[in-house]
């Protein structure tokens, strides 16, 4: 009898053990829009996650939700609104069951430069 070997990585999990693997942020040059990857661990069960912008102030500039969702990768492009955008921000993720609540929650922080794109 053989048995297969199956990387760790790569076995679906249930709600309890599902994480957010990584978060990229990159502000495109408009520095009006964000470019988010975001990747979760495999699940069992589609998750939803919940996502948003805060500004240094702690003022939400942007906020989207995903209901559901069907890949453990994902690309989102985020409009963030207000005059002066210019500073540290906070990106903000939530990733939750409806059933089991909250999951995890993790900020990632990052920085729109002035005169970027000008």
């Amino acid at each position: 009898m053989e048995l297969p070997i199956v990387n760790p990585d790569q076995v679906p999990l249930p709600s309890e053990e599902v994480r957010i693997r990584s978060v990229e942020v990159e502000p495109y040059p408009d520095r009006r829009r964000l470019r988010i990857e975001i990747e979760l661990t495999l699940f069992q069960k589609p998750p939803n996650l919940e996502v948003w912008v805060e500004n240094a102030q702690g003022e939400r500039i942007a906020h989207t939700n995903i209901i559901g969702a069907m890949t453990s990768q994902m690309t989102l492009t985020m409009h963030l609104r207000g005059e002066n955008i210019v500073g540290v921000h906070t990106l903000l993720l939530l990733l939750s069951y409806e059933e089991e609540g909250e999951i995890e929650r993790r900020p990632f922080k990052f920085e729109i430069l002035e005169g970027a794109g000008e």
